[in-house]
């Protein structure tokens, strides 16, 4: 009961936030900025923290990462402070898992939705692997993405059900 009470306080307070923002934003959209203001420019300080909102369970807090600062002079040839701020923004994406997925069940079919192609391949990442093959559906042009038809799709998550709404996603052959 406490944790839910302070949850739904921090979501009270937030939406307040994004209310406050929101106005400010408004009232400031038609107001022409001076020349050489440089307090127009918004500035981020801490850093972007990543945390994928849709695979957090009830009550589960996720650790944010941070990008690490990546020198741009003098970079070296091994770029390994490139490789450690990729490291920090999570897993990566394995396109080629998801394009293999793809290849396979068009060699028996015409063509295939992506949600017949969840019933084989079950999300692991849930909706990491939507973006994924949302990236493959991007790759060529005979794959087609459905910009006026949504699909509610199973993100596989048996304890914690998660569903998303996502264009439907035609993979073909040809």
């Amino acid at each position: 009961r406490v944790v839910e009470e302070s949850h739904a306080q921090d979501t009270h307070l937030l939406l307040e936030w994004i209310a406050t923002i929101k106005q400010q934003a408004l009232a400031r959209r038609d107001t022409p900025v001076p020349e050489g203001d440089e307090k127009a420019f918004i500035q981020i300080d801490e850093g972007i923290a990543w945390a994928n909102l849709m695979e957090m369970s009830f009550h589960e807090r996720k650790e944010a990462g941070r990008f690490g600062l990546v020198p741009l002079e003098g970079a070296s040839d091994d770029n390994d402070d490139v490789k450690a701020a990729l490291r920090n923004l999570g897993k990566p994406l394995d396109l080629e898992r998801y394009r293999q997925n793809v290849a396979s069940l068009l060699t028996a079919q015409e063509q295939i939705s992506l949600r017949e192609l969840l019933v084989h391949f079950p999300p692991q990442d849930g909706a990491v692997d939507l973006v994924g093959y949302l990236c493959v559906a991007a790759e060529q042009e005979k794959h087609l993405i459905d910009d006026t038809t949504l699909e509610t799709l199973d993100l596989n998550r048996p304890l914690h059900p998660r569903f998303a709404s996502l264009n439907r996603i035609i993979f073909q052959r040809q």
